[in-house]
């Protein structure tokens, strides 16, 4: 009797071991904190049309990964109050990958490279000191700034991904800036359409994101 239940138990833990391996749990969900400014908010569309939003969606469709998401983007922001409210969010919970989308409007209002390189490098530090993943997103300035300029602002970003090891999304807007169909009246915000194509362009890091940090 004995030995039959012995033998029934042994194959009990077998078949356990083999359920594990074939279905592996998903653990806990992992954290993606958005900061950004209207870009990333979504202005001028709902909520749930926002790229973050999509993207945890398609994280959820194709993958097992549980994720959350914090979309802590304003309008309006700069990257000089950046470090300030990443510290006080990363003090609230555990983040695992931070999705890093600032600049455009220190580029609007033409302030100087050297100031808005380092403002980034200080979050870019602050979230790498808690061994967060870090996805940047480059971004270019509109050509009426001048030659100068926006060659020295577009260089901000590969510049920061190259020295501390980021993960970089080369343009943000790709395939939608300066597209009048992608993008509402002001020409600036992307329409719910637009948000789609930035989603599918962000996708692939924020997974290459997700994978280094497991």
């Amino acid at each position: 009797m004995f030995t039959y239940f012995s033998f029934l138990l042994k194959q009990a833990c077998v078949l356990t071991c083999f359920i594990i391996i074939l279905f592996p749990q998903t653990g806990q969900a992992k954290t993606i904190l958005f900061l950004g400014d209207s870009l990333t908010i979504g202005k001028g569309v709902l909520a749930t049309e926002a790229y973050p939003v999509l993207v945890q969606q398609k994280l959820q469709k194709q993958s097992r990964i549980k994720v959350d998401i914090i979309n802590a983007s304003r309008s309006g922001s700069t990257t000089k109050g950046a470090l300030a409210r990443f510290n006080w969010l990363a003090s609230q919970r555990k983040i695992d990958v931070l999705f890093l989308a600032l600049g455009a409007n220190d580029g609007l209002r033409a302030l100087p490279v050297a100031s808005i390189e380092a403002n980034l490098s200080r979050v870019i530090i602050a979230a790498q000191k808690k061994r967060i993943t870090i996805v940047l997103a480059g971004m270019y300035m509109l050509p009426n700034y001048g030659k100068q300029y926006t060659k020295a602002f577009a260089h901000i970003f590969p510049k920061l991904a190259k020295k501390y090891h980021l993960i970089l999304v080369p343009f943000l807007l790709d395939k939608v800036a300066g597209e009048k169909k992608y993008n509402q009246a002001d020409g600036i915000h992307p329409t719910a359409k637009g948000h789609v194509i930035i989603a599918h362009t962000v996708f692939p890091y924020i997974q290459k994101a997700l994978r280094s940090h497991s």
